[in-house]
């Protein structure tokens, strides 16, 4: 089973999630992408920027997401997969999820505060931390559950 964890930019909560499911699922695999990765693509050249807290947030439970490049969505990685999960809020999935996705049988949402916009390197911090910590228990939630 092939899973697509989604979120806006492709640079947190999706990335954890991709990071933590391929970690710990035996049989299946996931992979990662954002709905508006355009700025990203473009000025950091496809990776999360250096320094960005996530990197730190994610590391500290073993988890590189350094190496991948930010992906934006499109129908074929949609198609190849058999669930779909946007990690972000509804108001966020409402306006920025495409039609061909949110309509999809095979959509998900889980609901999950944004961090970018936090300025302060200790605000995000935290945030991603919380964040991290319940992306992990949805996604070895859903590992046990697809086996």
């Amino acid at each position: 089973m092939k899973v697509l964890f989604v979120c806006k930019y492709n640079i947190g909560r999706s990335r954890m999630a991709e990071a933590i499911f391929n970690k710990f699922s035996k049989k299946n695999h996931a992979d990662s992408c954002g709905v508006c990765t355009y700025y990203y693509l473009k000025k950091f050249n496809g990776k999360v920027p250096v320094g960005d807290p996530v990197l730190k947030v994610a590391s500290e439970t073993g988890l590189d997401i350094t190496k991948k490049k930010i992906k934006q969505i499109n129908r074929k990685l949609v198609e190849n997969s058999d669930i779909i999960i946007a990690i972000m809020t509804k108001e966020r999935a409402k306006k920025d999820i495409q039609k061909y996705v949110k309509n999809n049988k095979k959509f998900r949402l889980w609901e999950l505060e944004d961090v970018s916009g936090t300025m302060k390197f200790g605000s995000a911090y935290k945030k991603h931390k919380i964040n991290r910590d319940k992306i992990y228990k949805k996604v070895t939630g859903l590992i046990k559950k697809i086996g």
